[in-house]
């Protein structure tokens, strides 16, 4: 039904795919009666899951191209693409869906981090996708690890931006330096004390944003004067891409959120990060204070030296908001164009195999010109 083609440099197979809601190939059909959660959109498409669950899931950029399947944050949803120009310049296909609950998802009460395996699967399954990318930022980086470690002949390579390291890996280090989340009192004991704070925020930050819908900082939970100047900006360029995420995030209210932050924060994950075997990416700022360095170094610990890079952008003034910024250079490495990527793309004398190697965030804004010749 679909032919995959062999491509150099790390991109995987190229698949011919449709953003369509059926499995078919060409392009994708008028919205169907299935289509649930925002504005209509061609090409969103819902999958069903063995379990009867619908996930409702998007598609963009070339049908051609090298997919990349992206996992949102803590709220998100499948409405944080990236620019046409920029996945047509890098020839990548971008899905992304609903996680349970979210959108116009179903909710899967029972569900653990480990499940997004099966979810992914179902997707890459119904376009007819063989092997693929996986990216997620902030709360979405566990499911993506799930992804890969779930599925490791399909899994090309691995991109987990300001990520949460297992909950038992970190033990009582979990919330150290979590300086930025809302709701979080620091000084409380037990770890599933804490959890229930920021569960019990969500509530607050839902009443704030249905009273300031155009306000991102209000689901966020940091004042905007309380940002670092980067994240600020990067707030300020992105408030209304940020706010029609959170929108359609919690569309059906906060269930899925508060259920989110117990599945990934409080109960055990259901896999090891050591089963994950690609080429994995971790990008972390020091001035993150709601998703920590700590935890993507731990999480790199776990890994073959070999088999990871780990980039930081220190001096503190590039916080947990900048990873939003990093698309062009995490979908360059990706999607196998390093030929595009500005920042360092291999380990060096300087940066031996699984060392922190130091960046600007300019680096992971923007592209190279590809070389003449």
């Amino acid at each position: 039904m679909h032919s995959d083609t062999n491509v150099s440099g790390g991109r995987g197979h190229r698949n011919e795919m449709s953003g369509g809601s059926g499995s078919g190939g060409g392009p994708p059909g008028p919205p169907g009666p299935e289509m649930r959660g925002g504005d209509r959109h061609p090409g969103d498409f819902v999958v069903t899951l063995p379990n009867g669950s619908r996930l409702q899931c998007r598609a963009e950029g070339p049908e051609g191209g090298t997919p990349i399947i992206q996992i949102h944050g803590t709220p998100g949803s499948r409405v944080d693409t990236a620019p046409p120009e920029l996945l047509d310049r890098l020839d990548v296909r971008l899905i992304t869906y609903d996680r349970a609950g979210y959108g116009g998802s179903d909710l899967q009460p029972g569900a653990r981090v480990a499940d997004s395996a099966e979810h992914v699967r179902a997707i890459a399954d119904h376009l007819g996708i063989g092997e693929f990318a996986v990216v997620g930022r902030s709360g979405g980086t566990p499911h993506a690890a799930a992804v890969a470690a779930g599925l490791p002949d399909r899994v090309t390579r691995l991109a987990l931006l300001v990520p949460l390291a297992p909950p038992d890996l970190m033990k009582n280090d979990y919330f150290v330096g979590m300086t930025q989340q809302a709701g979080l009192d620091i000084s409380a004991k037990g770890l599933d004390t804490k959890v229930g704070q920021l569960i019990d925020a969500c509530d607050t930050k839902i009443m704030n944003f249905r009273a300031s819908p155009t306000d991102p900082t209000t689901i966020i939970g940091i004042p905007r004067d309380e940002l670092g100047a980067a994240d600020r900006e990067t707030v300020g360029r992105n408030a209304e891409k940020l706010c029609a995420m959170y929108t359609e995030a919690l569309a059906k209210g906060e269930v899925a959120w508060k259920k989110d932050l117990t599945t990934s924060m409080g109960t055990p994950w259901g896999f090891e990060l050591g089963d994950i075997n690609c080429p994995t990416m971790i990008w972390t700022a020091s001035g993150d204070g709601l998703t920590p360095s700590a935890h993507a170094h731990k999480i790199a610990e776990q890994l073959r030296p070999e088999q990871v890079q780990v980039y930081t952008v220190p001096g503190g003034e590039v916080g947990h908001l900048g990873a939003m910024e990093t698309k062009p250079g995490a979908y360059a490495w990706l999607s196998g164009r390093e030929d595009l990527a500005l920042f360092p793309t291999g380990a060096s004398s300087d940066h031996p195999p699984g060392a922190a190697i130091p960046t600007s965030l300019d680096q992971w804004t923007k592209l190279a010109e590809p070389e003449a010749g």
